[in-house]
């Protein structure tokens, strides 16, 4: 049986936070690996994108947006 992408999409988003992390790591597992590597992998590559964005903006190349302006944009792509 399938359930169409948006009603899990929305049923995915009444769980509570633990549950619905739970069952991210349960479905990385699932999918070919352990979800700590999978976690480690995640968070060197934000380190090195973060230190790389920092370098831009110290070079003057990237600019800083406020922190609440970043959250807006976010919130607008995930209602797509």
């Amino acid at each position: 049986m399938s359930i169409p992408l948006e009603q899990l999409r929305s049923e995915l988003k009444s769980l509570p936070r633990d549950v619905l992390a739970d069952l991210v790591h349960s479905v990385l597992d699932d999918a070919g690996g352990d979800s700590r590597e999978w976690t480690g992998e995640v968070e060197e590559a934000w380190g090195r994108e973060a230190h790389r964005r920092w370098e831009a903006y110290l070079q003057g190349s990237e600019e800083m947006i406020p922190l609440e302006d970043a959250m807006t944009r976010l919130r607008a792509r995930l209602r797509r």
